[in-house]
C-alpha cells in the first residue's frame, strides 16, 4: 500500500486501551466495548483484532490494519482498510482505498475510491467522484459516479447515476438506472441500463448491455 507519511502517528488498539475502557465505562462479561479513539495525531493506525472502534474529532489519515474490527469514524482526508473481514461506517471522505480482503466499507460520500481486495465491498449514499475497482468478486453500490472503471472478473457494481464507466475483464454485473457512456472489453460481462440513451462501445464476446429508450 503507498499512501503519504503522516508527521506524528497514533497507534491505537493494544489491549491496555481495552483495559482503560472496561475501568471507565464497567459492562457485562458478555457486552462488547468498544474503544474511544481521538483523531488527536495525524495518523490514527487500528491494529487490535476483533476490536470495535468510535473515532472522533477532525482526522487526517486513517489506517484500519487490523481483522475483524469495527470501526464508526467521522470525515477523513484518507483511509485505508488494509486488515481483511473489517467493517467502517463512515462519513464524507476525501480517499478511501480498500485493500484486505472481504471487508466493506459504508460512507455518505466520497472524492476518490479505490477497491483491490477480494471480495470486499463499498456503499456509497450519495456521489463518489472517481472509482477504481480492481480485482475480482468485489462490490460497489452508488447513487452517483462520474468515472467508474473496472478490471477484474465476477464484479458487481449498482449505480443509480453514472456519467463514465469502463469494463476491463469478463463476467461482470454492472447496473445503472442512468448511465452517460460505456466502454467495455471483455468477454460475458453484463450492463443493464434502466433509461437511456447511453452511448456504448464493445469489444468483446458473449457482453450483453441493454439499454431502454426512451419514449419519442
Amino acid at each position: 500500500m503507498s499512501r503519504p507519511l503522516a508527521r506524528r502517528s497514533l497507534r491505537v488498539a493494544t489491549p491496555l486501551v481495552a483495559l482503560a475502557a472496561l475501568v471507565l465505562a464497567p459492562v457485562s462479561a458478555d457486552a462488547a466495548v468498544t474503544i474511544p479513539v481521538s483523531c488527536v495525531s495525524d495518523e490514527v493506525v487500528l491494529d487490535w483484532d476483533g476490536a470495535t472502534y468510535e473515532l472522533y474529532g477532525a482526522c487526517g489519515i486513517v489506517v484500519v490494519e487490523a481483522d475483524d474490527a469495527t470501526v464508526t469514524m467521522p470525515t477523513a482526508t484518507h483511509l485505508y482498510v488494509t486488515g481483511d473481514d473489517s467493517e467502517v461506517t463512515a462519513k464524507p471522505q476525501t480517499l478511501v482505498e480498500i485493500s484486505g480482503a472481504r471487508s466493506s466499507v459504508i460512507m455518505t460520500s466520497a472524492t476518490t475510491l479505490s477497491i483491490t481486495g477480494a471480495g470486499s465491498s463499498a456503499t456509497v449514499e450519495g456521489l463518489v467522484e472517481q472509482v477504481r475497482m480492481q480485482g475480482d468478486g468485489m462490490s460497489l453500490s452508488a447513487d452517483r459516479t462520474h468515472v467508474l472503471v473496472l478490471r477484474g472478473a465476477g464484479n458487481v457494481a449498482v449505480v443509480r447515476r453514472g456519467f463514465r464507466t469502463r469494463v476491463v475483464g469478463s463476467e461482470n454485473t454492472l447496473e445503472h438506472q442512468r448511465l452517460d457512456r460505456l466502454r467495455i472489453r471483455g468477454d460475458a460481462n453484463t450492463v443493464p441500463v434502466a433509461a437511456g440513451p447511453t452511448a456504448s462501445r464493445v469489444v468483446g464476446t458473449g457482453n450483453t448491455v441493454s439499454v431502454v429508450r426512451p419514449p419519442r
